[in-house]
C-alpha cells in the first residue's frame, strides 16, 4: 500500500489543490491496485520548523514560494548539485 506524505508550508495548498494532487498520485497506481489502497497525507509545517540545507526557510509574503534566510533557493540547488 503506497502512502505519500507531503510536507509543505502552512497554507501552501488549498483543499482543491490537495484533492487534485491526491487524485493524480492515485492515478499513478490505478492500473496496479484499487484506489482505496493509495494514501496521501498533507502535513503543514510552520515556518519556524522548516529547514532545508541547515537554513531556516520562510514564506515570501504574497508569492506562495519559500525562500531561505541565508541563501537563495537557486544558490542552494547549485551547491547541492555540485556535490554530485
Amino acid at each position: 500500500m503506497p502512502l505519500w506524505k507531503v510536507y509543505h508550508p502552512v497554507g501552501a495548498f488549498a483543499a482543491d489543490d490537495k484533492r487534485a494532487l491526491a487524485e493524480r498520485i492515485m492515478a499513478l497506481y490505478s492500473k496496479h491496485m484499487p484506489a482505496f489502497y493509495v494514501g496521501v497525507i498533507f502535513e503543514e509545517v510552520a515556518a519556524a520548523s522548516f529547514y532545508i540545507g541547515g537554513n531556516r526557510m520562510t514564506a515570501s509574503s504574497g508569492s506562495g514560494s519559500i525562500t531561505s534566510r541565508a541563501n537563495s533557493p537557486t544558490t542552494n540547488m547549485r551547491a547541492a548539485s555540485s556535490m554530485w
